[in-house]
């Protein structure tokens, strides 16, 4: 029996996909929308059944389509996905199809409700039936686990097919909690497998009780923990971080400073800028800079950080974010064909950039949240061979989902060469 919270956390995710099918932006700006007002409790079934209904938009729509001649109105339908989307992993689908019902009978009317009946009823055998024939077969992957089919093939060019299903496989999975900055342990909180981080489980407000109890705690994958140790900062460095909202590897860079150190971190003026200054605005280590990385200057830097070149330069650059998709739902479904390679060209721009700030005998780290070699191993070698003379290849770091057990990406570190 669900409880009236979780009817409530059901409602708010079927009103956020309406307006996500109206108008596609971000998840998390639907769910802040709809959170207000909502006990703990309801955020959670918010959050977790709508990020669901994203995750499985594909599978869900077809689903649905088998068993419906005519697209019903957007709330009904919106109702629909949001239980199909539930059905598909629930261990008592006639449960599950009874609590639908009842709340398609409050959002619509009793006539679809029963309509909604029988549609539901005969969905988790369609579903079960397709996922048989389908596992084994790589051309239906973009349908079963929900990906538009472009880029499903565009990873089987890649990678082995094993690699491609068990990433698919990750990325329709729960991802967990990490944080970073917390010692010890506590009521759902474990020392993860890398160093400094802890395992949170983030239910019943814990993760939040957490965040306020313990300021320097923060959230972050372990997978961020890679460009921080390729760029070995040490406690006098001058460091430069590079578009650096909302500042997660800024606070690792942090912990690595000491009393002596300085840390200036660059982004675009834009809505993320103001989450980054109040992410390190109790530091007094750290300075904050509007500016474009492509037109940012030595000028600017030493102005607001007493600094033009710096020992140590990261640049953690926008990328199509193929590494993460696990913790971002809609992401899949905003990334168009042609991303990744505008995203290579932007990233040797800025990587190029961001060797003009670096002090002769520093280090320039790389790093992106993507497992495209076009904008990883691709841009390092072509940033080696447009500053052959002035940097060296001293390290790098790939990391997978599938072998790895974080979220993927890619970190490069360059010498300067001293002359």
């Amino acid at each position: 029996m669900k409880s009236k919270s979780y009817h409530n956390g059901w409602q708010a995710a079927a009103h956020a996909l309406i307006d996500y099918d109206a108008s596609p932006c971000k998840s998390e700006i639907l769910i802040k929308r709809f959170r207000k007002g909502l006990a703990t409790e309801d955020i959670a079934t918010l959050q977790k059944l709508f990020l669901s209904s994203l995750k499985n938009r594909r599978l869900c729509r077809f689903l649905l389509e088998q068993n419906i001649s005519r697209k019903p109105r957007p709330v009904l339908y919106a109702a629909l996905h949001i239980a199909v989307a539930e059905l598909l992993e629930a261990p008592h689908p006639a449960q599950c199809v009874h609590f639908a019902v009842d709340q398609i009978r409050t959002l619509c009317s009793p006539a679809e409700a029963h309509f909604a009946n029988a549609v539901l009823r005969k969905i988790r055998p369609l579903f079960d039936q397709f996922q048989a024939g389908a596992e084994s077969d790589p051309s239906r992957w973009g349908l079963l686990y929900s990906y538009p089919e472009w880029l499903v093939q565009h990873w089987l060019q890649i990678f082995p097919a094993a690699q491609v299903r068990e990433l698919l496989q990750w990325n329709q999975s729960i991802p967990e909690v990490y944080v970073r900055g917390f010692s010890g342990e506590g009521q759902g909180i474990t020392p993860a497998q890398w160093s400094g981080f802890s395992l949170v489980d983030a239910s019943g407000g814990r993760l939040q009780k957490l965040l306020e109890t313990h300021p320097g705690t923060f959230v972050c994958d372990p997978s961020t923990a890679h460009p921080i140790a390729l760029l070995d900062v040490q406690p006098a460095h001058k460091v430069l971080d590079l578009c650096a909202a909302p500042g997660g590897k800024s606070r690792q860079i942090l912990q690595q400073l000491g009393s002596q150190g300085l840390l200036c971190s660059v982004d675009l003026p834009s809505e993320r800028l103001p989450r980054l200054r109040e992410n390190l605005q109790a530091d007094k280590r750290a300075r904050v800079l509007g500016a474009d990385v492509l037109t940012l200057t030595q000028a600017q830097l030493h102005r607001v950080a007493g600094a033009a070149s710096f020992d140590r330069v990261l640049l953690d650059a926008p990328c199509s974010n193929t590494g993460v998709l696990r913790r971002r739902a809609d992401a899949r479904w905003r990334l168009q064909e042609g991303d990744i390679e505008a995203c290579s060209r932007l990233q040797l721009e800025l990587l190029q950039k961001a060797a003009e700030f670096v002090s002769p005998g520093g280090l320039l780290v790389y790093s992106t949240c993507s497992i495209e070699p076009a904008e990883n191993q691709a841009i390092a070698d072509a940033f080696v061979r447009s500053l052959i003379d002035d940097f060296t290849p001293v390290g790098a770091k790939l990391s997978f989902p599938w072998q790895d057990g974080h979220d993927g990406g890619a970190a490069f570190a360059f010498k300067r060469n001293l002359k």
